[in-house]
């Protein structure tokens, strides 16, 4: 038990020398650059939420749906980084990312659709984020980010099953912390976004092999994304 306690001990006296120490900053002016530029990429989970319409199909089954399970996409972009005042940027971060979200449909009786549509998308992304930022501590900086995205699909086909509409818009909202490197500065960020448009295209033409049960049986339509990104500036 004394061998453990001088341990502790020795252990809390390096901490705190530790701590006392002096730590050398690194780029310490990098936050004073009116204009800089990176790249990010990351990983992002793509999902739905939906109101059912209740609506039977003509064998008399009502059906809904949900998403059991959370595909990890890819993403990358541009950074470009405008220096508001001391505590505020403002972020142009165009990019594209790749995710897919598999849709089971069940009906109210417990008849399960033999496989889950696969609804994939390569979004074309263009968000502009306020970056709340707080001070700096030694080597490390937390921030606050939100703001509005447009993200545009271009891998939508009108063969499939559910077919999205090309444009939704987004809010989008997180927090991050940027860790000041000897040659760059390496941030770590979380945002969620939240769609508000119905993204189902509900008026499709008919085309071959197409079955309308499962966009009939969906009355709205949300998308929404979890995104996991490492920033490089």
């Amino acid at each position: 038990m004394k061998r453990k306690l001088t341990g502790i001990l020795v252990l809390l006296i390096l901490a705190i020398q530790i701590r006392g120490q002096e730590v050398v900053e690194n780029l310490p002016t990098f936050d004073q650059d009116r204009l800089h530029f990176g790249f990010t990429l990351g990983t992002n989970f793509m999902y739905f939420t939906s109101v059912h319409s209740g609506v039977p199909d003509g064998d008399g089954n009502i059906w809904f749906t949900d998403q059991s399970s959370l595909n990890p996409g890819f993403h990358v972009g541009i950074i470009s980084s405008l220096r508001l005042n001391k505590f505020m940027n403002l972020r142009f971060v165009p990019g594209i990312s790749f995710g897919q979200r598999d849709m089971n449909f069940i009906t109210e009786s417990g008849v399960l659709r033999e496989s889950p549509i696969s609804v994939k998308s390569t979004f074309i992304e263009t968000p502009l984020l306020i970056k709340y930022k707080a001070l700096r501590d030694g080597n490390a900086k937390p921030y606050l980010v939100f703001g509005p995205n447009v993200r545009f699909d271009l891998a939508r086909s009108r063969k499939d099953d559910i077919v999205l509409n090309p444009v939704d818009y987004y809010f989008e909202m997180g927090v991050g912390s940027d860790f000041y490197l000897p040659y760059f500065r390496f941030g770590l960020e979380v945002r969620f976004a939240i769609g508000f448009n119905d993204v189902l295209w509900h008026d499709r033409p008919p085309t071959e092999g197409y079955d309308p049960r499962y966009t009939n049986a969906i009355s709205n339509l949300y998308s929404r994304l979890f995104i996991i990104s490492f920033n490089f500036e």
